[in-house]
């Protein structure tokens, strides 16, 4: 099993373990490339800049949004996003 926030977000593997493994959650796991709806509900996860012991570093970044198309410009790459079933 992966390292759960050895760069800071979860990785992949294991949000998608937790998916698959706690179907009641009513989750859906979308991994990079595939496309969501800036409407969606969800948690994005990926990079983005931010300052670290003074010099700038592309850094782990996860965030919670009602619409995720508001927080998806924080991030420099996106590995994916967690968002309830329809």
């Amino acid at each position: 099993m992966g390292c759960l926030f050895c760069d800071g977000v979860p990785d992949e593997t294991i949000l998608e373990r937790l998916v698959r493994e706690k179907p009641e959650l009513g989750l859906e796991f979308h991994g990079e490339g595939e496309h969501v709806s800036g409407e969606t509900e969800g948690i994005v996860f990926g990079t983005k800049w931010a300052m670290v012991l003074g010099s700038l570093k592309e850094v782990g970044h996860a965030a919670y949004s009602k619409r995720i198309g508001e927080v998806a410009d924080q991030f420099t790459h996106i590995r994916g996003v967690i968002s309830r079933k329809p």
